[in-house]
C-alpha cells in the first residue's frame, strides 16, 4: 500500500470515532452525542457552555487523531498481531471516551473543588446514639428552648437535649409507629399511624413536662404553632369553583375554639401554610417557589417578604425568627444555589461551591449565625458532604467540618453560643466564638 493510499485509509477509518458508543443516562454514538450538545447545551437543559462543549470537541477530535495514527499503524503491515493489538486499543479507547463524556468531563464543569479549611470549634461534649429530630420546623430554637432528638437505633424513642450538662431525658414515645411530624419551641405535634386502612392518632407533647394531649387533626401536613397552643392546617374552600381557593383552620388542642382564617387575599392556587405565632396574630404562608406573606388572623394581608429575584424557594426551604428570615434555594439543576438573609444582625447572600444541594439549613435565635449543611448534587463525583457556619454581619465563615458522602448531618444553635450538629455516631455540641 502506498503512502498515500495508506494516509487516506487511516483518514477515512478515523471517522469511525464518531461511531463509538458513548453510556450513560443519555446514551448514544459520539457523534450523536456531539450533535445533541452542540443543539442543546452541554448543561441539558440551560444555556450551551462553550467551555464545556469546547472540551468536549477537543476530547473528541483527539479520539479521531488516535484512531488516524491506529489505522495508520495497522495498514503499514496488516497481520494478526497488529490486529489484536489494534483491537485491544479500540476497546479501551471506547471505555476512556464513555468515562470521559459520562463523568471526567461533566464533574469538572458541574463539580467545584471543596479548598476551604477546616475550621474547628471548641467541643463541649458528645452525646452518642441520637440524632436530632427531622421536623418541618422552620422556626430557630430559642434560648431556653427544647431540643428533640431520637435515637439512632431500633426502637425509635425521642427525647430532650440538654446542651449545657449534656444530658437527655427520655419522653414516653416509643411506640414504633409514631413519629414527631412538626416542632415549635417546646411544644410537638406526635403522630401514631395505624394499620393499614386503620385510623391515625395525633398528640401535642409538651417537651418539659412529657405531657401528652390527643388532638383531632384531619390533615398530615397540619403545623403547631410557635406557643404549642393551636394546630392549624389548610383546606379547599367548600364548594369552591374547580380553581382552588385555599383557607386555614385553626383549632386550639383542645378542641374547644376553632376559627376559619380565609386566604382570599392571597389569590387561588397552591399554598404552603409554614408557621402560625398566636401571640403575635399571624401566619406564613408561602406560594411555592415565588412568594411569602405574613397574614393576619382575619384574613388580612400584612405583609409580603422580599424573596431576591435569584433565590427559587421551594416547599420548606425558608426559615423564620422573630425579627427576620432565611431563605434559600432548592434544587435547581446544573445551577449554584444561593442563601439569601435578613435578620438583625445583617443582612446578605451566600453562594454556594458548584455541585452542593443544601440538605438541611438552621439560624441562630439571635441571628448572628447561619449553619448550612450541603450534600452532593450529583451523582458523577464523589462529593464529601460538609457543615459550616457563617456570621450574618459579615458572611465570614466561622466554623466549618467535612463528612462522608451521603452522611447528611442535621444542626441546631441552642442558646447565645451552643452549635449542635448530628453524625452518624451521635450529636457534637460545641461552641461558636
Amino acid at each position: 500500500m502506498t503512502g498515500h493510499t495508506r494516509t487516506v485509509s487511516a483518514l477515512a477509518a478515523s471517522f469511525a470515532a464518531y461511531l463509538m458508543p458513548i453510556a450513560g443516562t443519555r446514551p448514544g454514538w459520539l457523534g450523536e452525542v456531539l450533535s445533541r450538545e452542540l443543539r442543546g447545551g452541554a448543561g441539558s437543559g440551560t444555556a450551551p457552555d462553550p467551555a464545556w462543549i469546547a472540551t468536549e470537541v477537543a476530547v473528541a477530535l483527539a479520539a479521531q487523531a488516535v484512531l488516524f495514527l491506529l489505522a495508520y499503524w495497522f495498514l503499514g503491515r496488516p497481520g494478526l498481531l497488529r490486529g489484536l493489538g489494534s483491537a485491544a486499543a479500540l476497546l479501551s479507547m471506547v471505555l476512556l471516551l464513555s468515562h470521559a463524556y459520562r463523568q471526567t468531563i461533566p464533574a469538572r464543569f458541574l463539580v467545584e473543588a471543596d479548598m476551604a479549611p477546616e475550621r474547628p470549634a471548641p467541643t463541649v461534649c458528645h452525646v452518642p446514639g441520637v440524632r436530632l429530630a427531622a421536623t418541618t420546623e422552620r422556626v430557630s430554637i430559642a434560648s431556653n428552648d427544647p431540643i428533640w432528638v431520637v435515637r439512632t437505633r431500633p426502637p425509635r424513642s425521642y427525647g430532650i437535649l440538654e446542651a449545657a450538662t449534656c444530658s437527655v431525658k427520655a419522653l414516653d414515645l416509643t411506640n414504633p409507629a409514631g413519629h414527631i411530624s412538626s416542632a415549635a419551641g417546646a411544644h410537638a405535634l406526635y403522630k401514631v399511624l395505624g394499620p393499614p386502612g386503620g385510623q391515625r392518632a395525633e398528640f401535642v407533647i409538651d417537651g418539659r413536662s412529657g405531657h401528652l394531649t390527643p388532638v383531632d387533626v384531619p390533615v398530615y401536613s397540619a403545623i403547631i404553632s410557635t406557643d404549642g397552643r393551636v394546630t392549624a392546617w389548610l383546606r379547599a374552600v367548600p364548594g369552591g369553583s374547580p380553581l382552588l381557593q385555599l383557607e386555614a383552620v385553626v383549632r386550639e388542642i383542645d378542641g374547644a375554639i376553632e376559627r376559619v382564617v380565609s386566604l382570599g387575599a392571597l389569590g387561588r392556587g397552591d399554598l404552603d401554610l409554614v408557621q402560625i405565632d398566636p401571640a403575635a396574630g399571624t401566619m406564613v404562608v408561602s406560594r411555592p417557589g415565588r412568594e411569602l406573606f405574613v397574614v393576619g388572623m382575619d384574613g388580612s394581608l400584612r405583609e409580603t417578604l422580599p424573596v431576591p429575584a435569584e433565590i427559587r424557594p421551594q416547599h420548606r426551604s425558608f426559615l423564620f425568627l422573630r425579627e427576620g428570615w432565611v431563605v434559600w434555594d432548592a434544587y435547581r439543576p446544573n445551577q449554584t444555589p444561593r442563601v439569601a438573609w435578613s435578620l438583625p444582625a445583617g443582612k446578605g447572600t451566600h453562594r454556594l461551591q458548584k455541585g452542593r444541594a443544601i440538605s438541611y439549613l438552621a439560624a441562630s435565635a439571635d441571628g448572628r449565625y447561619i449553619a448550612i449543611a450541603v450534600t452532593s448534587a450529583v451523582h458523577i463525583a464523589d462529593v464529601p458532604d460538609a457543615v459550616y457556619v457563617l456570621r450574618t454581619s459579615d458572611s465570614a465563615e466561622v466554623f466549618r467540618r467535612r463528612f462522608p458522602r451521603d452522611t447528611r448531618p442535621t444542626m441546631a444553635f441552642a442558646g447565645a453560643d451552643h452549635f449542635l450538629y448530628s453524625d452518624s455516631s451521635g450529636i457534637a455540641v460545641t461552641v461558636i466564638q
